[in-house]
């Protein structure tokens, strides 16, 4: 981390080919501080360090959509449902809506939901939503995916709007 002093041996030792080097190891989010020294050939000799630079590793690579996206209307309600996403650094999800054909998405959620399920109740007869989920990661910001498929669900009229 930035203003530890240098280990005694370094963290990668051998002849470069190219002049450029990546570490793997680093990880998102965290400072690193790297020097360069150039050795002899048997390893004895080696030249003062060059310039440090500082670098931060971040994530800009956004999970893969939601998978298997589902709705029923049921009740005066419309249910989603998904499978889970497998990404380690997984936040949560997003659920977007459009309210008719050729209507743009909004976004329903304003927190990231942390299940793969959710219930709109604000929906209205007759109505044809379209839904779709994103899923965004705990990066700083946060890396979001492309829409899932879309789920299409009409809430029909029923008993309990006063509709046979």
């Amino acid at each position: 981390a930035e203003g530890d002093l240098f280990p005694e041996a370094p963290a990668h030792m051998s002849t470069f080919e190219t002049r450029s080097w990546l570490d793997a190891d680093a990880a998102a989010g965290q400072p690193y501080r790297y020097v360069i020294r150039a050795a002899g050939a048997t390893g004895r000799c080696e030249s003062v360090d060059s310039a440090a630079l500082t670098a931060t590793r971040v994530d800009l690579f956004p999970p893969e959509p939601p998978q298997g996206l589902a709705a029923v209307a049921e009740e005066g309600a419309i249910h989603l449902f998904w499978r889970p996403n497998r990404e380690p650094d997984l936040h949560g999800y997003r659920v977007y809506r459009a309210d008719g054909p050729d209507r743009p998405f909004r976004l329903l959620t304003l927190e990231d939901l942390t299940t793969t399920s959710y219930t709109d109740g604000n929906v209205a007869p007759g109505v044809v939503y379209s839904y779709a989920v994103t899923a965004r990661d705990g990066a700083s910001p946060p890396n979001e995916s492309s829409f899932s498929d879309q789920a299409i669900e009409e809430m029909k009229a029923g008993p309990k709007d006063g509709t046979p």
